[in-house]
């Protein structure tokens, strides 16, 4: 399995359920279909039991990638939803404990999955953070060099100056600081 896909206790869990909730296969087909999994889809394994229809769905959902997640996501929350099981031929006991055991376990991996995409989302902002961060800084250091530029083509050198009375820091020197986040050493306090 994918190591973005669902754990393979709740797909066991969600079969044992499956097989366990529903007994007539068209039942199981709506469900499904309400989930996103095509008519044409479901009716390949048409044959086959309930389990080996759910197992060959997980199966193809998780060759689908992200997409796939999705839908079985929703299969799974559409079967946790299901509060009382159909009575007709069907071991209601039996149904009552599958949903209950998918139920613990999806909870369980759901709230895993929902830690993992807020890491993944963090990881995205600081990402598109550090990007702004880096595209500022160019930016300023673009400006700082259009300026110099213009500093060195001046010919009067009094208009370079930052401050009266022949200081050598100039202003190239004070937008350096303040690109890179640096004190210049004669401002700091003692």
């Amino acid at each position: 399995m994918s190591e973005d896909f669902l754990p393979g206790d709740v797909i066991e869990a969600a079969v044992s359920a499956i097989g366990k909730v529903f007994y007539y296969k068209s039942s199981l087909k709506a469900l499904l279909r309400r989930c996103g999994v095509s008519a044409a889809w479901f009716d390949r394994y048409a044959h086959e039991t309930k389990y080996v229809i759910a197992r060959n769905v997980f199966g193809d959902l998780e060759l689908r990638g992200k997409d796939g997640r999705e839908v079985a996501l929703r299969i799974v929350q559409e079967l946790c939803a299901i509060r009382k099981p159909p009575t007709d031929n069907v071991d209601v006991q039996a149904a009552k404990v599958a949903l209950d055991e998918l139920r613990s376990l999806a909870s369980s991996a759901l709230l895993e999955n929902a830690k993992q995409i807020l890491q993944r989302e963090k990881r995205q902002l600081d990402d598109k953070q550090r990007v702004a961060d880096i595209s500022l800084r160019e930016r300023k250091l673009q400006a700082c060099h259009e300026n110099f530029i213009k500093l060195l083509k001046e010919p009067d050198t009094q208009k370079t100056r930052l401050r009266p009375g022949g200081s050598t820091e100039g202003p190239v020197s004070s937008e350096r600081y303040g690109i890179y986040a640096v004190v210049p050493w004669r401002a700091r306090a003692d």
